[in-house]
């Protein structure tokens, strides 16, 4: 059970954007790979893109707090199993680089 204390998963991400949010947005790495199926990378990718928190009036709205990247084994495209020509944002070594500097 959780305690009244702890914050909700919602009021967590509430809670760690400011003002400076380019710098605050959580990475998440969607993998791609030849014939993956589009719908397991661009489902989680447009649902994470959009998101938003803040409450009902559209001053406090915020940009959303994930930054969504594709990532492959190289930035060379990649093809899905229908024929998309996906170009990944980054590699899975930039991402690793990265998630070791923060």
């Amino acid at each position: 059970s959780v305690s009244s204390s702890s914050p909700s998963p919602l009021q967590y991400l509430r809670d760690i954007v400011t003002t400076k949010q380019e710098e605050r947005q959580i990475v998440v790495g969607i993998l791609v790979f030849d014939q993956v199926e589009v719908l397991d990378f661009c489902g989680p990718f447009e649902v994470l893109s959009v998101c938003r928190l803040g409450g009902d009036d559209d001053e406090n709205v915020t940009k959303s707090p994930f930054s969504v990247r594709l990532v492959a084994s190289t930035k060379e495209p990649i093809t899905t199993i229908g024929g998309m020509n996906v170009i990944p944002h980054m590699t899975m070594e930039e991402i690793m680089a990265s998630s070791s500097s923060s």
